[in-house]
């Protein structure tokens, strides 16, 4: 019985993150063409760890996971070409997520 007792949760966590990671799959490929020095490539944010940037070296730019987007270090990487791929969530993690108005909290 005590084994139930621990395996129980441990199944439990194991499912809430499977089902996390299932709703954070959305997988985007394309191209562009660097006109400026922040590419904005999607409104939803980026699962950090599987952003690739196919055309530019890896000091050249710098992925801004929140905003969905790329900056560009480089000047000189403005009017090259660009492949991409990377997931993003299904949800927006920029925008609190509130269920009641902050002018009700007690201070």
């Amino acid at each position: 019985m005590p084994r139930i007792k621990v395996l129980l949760p441990l199944f439990a966590c194991l499912m809430l993150a499977s089902s996390l990671a299932a709703q954070g799959g959305l997988k985007k490929t394309g191209s562009k063409t660097v006109d400026s020095t922040y590419l904005s490539l999607d409104s939803l944010t980026i699962v950090p760890g599987t952003f690739v940037l196919v055309g530019l070296d890896s000091a050249d730019y710098q992925v801004d996971y929140l905003n969905g987007g790329i900056r560009i270090l480089n000047p000189q990487a403005v009017g090259k070409t660009v492949s991409y791929s990377y997931d993003c969530f299904s949800f927006d993690l920029k925008n609190p997520v509130q269920h009641r108005s902050e002018s009700l909290n007690v201070r």
